[in-house]
């Protein structure tokens, strides 16, 4: 064995030893959202805040954000430089010791010129996956809004169906008074002991539905355990937002538009597609790929420089290949672009429409109706008790008026889940939503 022999043989042990070292990073401590922070009635932002900090949550996001900032180092990153090393007449006796016989460090030509070109792909993308998270934010706060305002409808159809099991039970005592008395039938005794207990079943009904939306609420906000958080009931009481217009202004239109993270992601695709084609048609040429190396060949002793220049030969239209590939991709990120433009109005429509609807219904429907009819109940309970009515009557006024209650309470939820969403699709809770995150990054 000459003397390089265990040298070289050391290096492909190095080498293959190298090769073989994998590492996985521990895994990260979870913390989910403590018991203690849903003990207490929860405001709407206090929610959103919580939904948005997320450990599992803010883990996926920050997992993303670290892939685009790889790829953003990676594209500003030059090639590294190729090292050749050549032997010759290994095994053969009588040659000399010294059996390298050339080094050479090589790199393609036009590596600088794609690199500007691939940085600014790569910011596009990354801004575009900022722009998706946002849209994601946004998304996430309609869904909480929409959860607790429903928890507040549960919370008032409880309260609702309390006040049925209270009424029903006066109607049973003054019903079996008036028997007593000579001035009611048993008849009219049966019926209001049926009527507690549809109102016992009503009220069953309303507690055990309140909470199942509470425990998913409260899985939906990060809890890892059973729990059962409480809505702060807001302080306008049963009154909806404002009225809005029969048309979406065109400010608000334009305005949300231009703030519309979905859309801005598929614009900042279409550069990431444009860049993405730059880069092909710098390198995808076959000057493109023009490589070269430098170094130093012979035996010591009588060393002389060496120089090698690579040259693809287009033969096969690989190249055409690339290049045709990345207009089709492009033509598809505009084509997507549009598409998230025309969507966003839409959805921004749709969002007005139900805007338009739900507080209408409660303006003009559900609010006067369950007005009236509790003034109707109020008078039937009156006569009834002055002998004027039937009682089946004055039960049918009081179903009347819990039935009206609930469309009511359905009636307010709708209106502020759908205000909110009209909120948020505009922007007007971005400083929450970023907030929120920054402060849990």
């Amino acid at each position: 064995m000459t003397p390089r022999a265990p040298t070289l043989l050391a290096s492909f042990l190095a080498a293959l030893l190298l090769g073989g070292c994998t590492s996985t990073p521990p895994a990260p401590s979870w913390h989910p959202l403590p018991a203690t922070a849903l003990a207490h009635p929860l405001t709407l932002d206090e929610c959103v805040s919580m939904a948005l900090s997320s450990d599992v949550r803010l883990a996926g996001w920050q997992a993303r954000r670290a892939a685009t900032l790889s790829t953003l180092r990676g594209a500003g990153a030059l090639s590294d430089p190729l090292l050749a090393l050549e032997w010759e007449g290994l095994g053969l006796l009588g040659h000399p010791t010294d059996l390298l016989t050339k080094a050479t460090v090589g790199a393609a030509f036009v590596e600088p010129f794609a690199r500007p070109h691939r940085m600014r792909g790569a910011r596009a993308e990354r801004e575009a996956e900022e722009q998706g998270l946002r849209h994601e934010r946004r998304r996430l706060a309609s869904e909480v809004a929409s959860a607790w305002f429903g928890l507040v409808a549960d919370r008032r159809r409880e309260r609702l169906a309390e006040e049925g099991v209270a009424l029903a039970q006066e109607s049973e005592r003054l019903t079996k008074a008036q028997h007593d008395a000579g001035a009611s039938s048993a008849f009219d005794v049966e019926r209001a002991e049926a009527e507690v207990m549809a109102a016992g079943a009503d009220l069953e009904e309303a507690r055990s539905t309140r909470r199942e939306d509470q425990l998913a609420f409260a899985f939906a906000l990060g809890a890892d355990r059973p729990a059962f958080p409480e809505a702060r009931e807001p302080g306008d009481g049963a009154a909806p937002p404002p009225r809005s217009g029969d048309s979406l202004p065109e400010d608000v239109l334009a305005s949300a538009l231009a703030g519309d993270p979905a859309w801005a992601a598929a614009v900042a695709k279409v550069r990431a597609a444009e860049e993405s084609l730059h880069v092909v048609q710098t390198t995808g040429s076959p000057l493109g790929a023009l490589s070269g190396s430098v170094g130093r060949t012979g035996t010591s002793g009588d060393r002389t420089g060496a120089a090698t220049l690579d040259v693809p030969l287009p033969l096969f239209g690989a190249s055409a290949a690339e290049r045709s590939k990345s207009l089709a991709a492009l033509a598809e990120a505009r084509a997507e672009a549009e598409r998230a433009r025309r969507e966003t109005i839409a959805s921004l429509a749709r969002v007005w429409e139900r805007v338009r609807a739900t507080e209408r219904r409660w303006d003009e429907v559900a609010h006067p109706l369950s007005q009236r009819l509790e003034e109707i109940a109020r008078h039937a309970r009156a006569l009834y008790k002055a002998g004027e009515v039937e009682h089946a009557e004055a039960i049918t006024a009081e179903r009347d008026l819990r039935a009206a209650r609930r469309s009511e309470v359905d009636a307010w939820r709708d209106a502020r889940a759908a205000r909110y969403a009209l909120e948020a699709a505009t922007g007007l809770h971005d400083a929450t939503a970023r907030a929120a995150g920054q402060n849990h990054r």
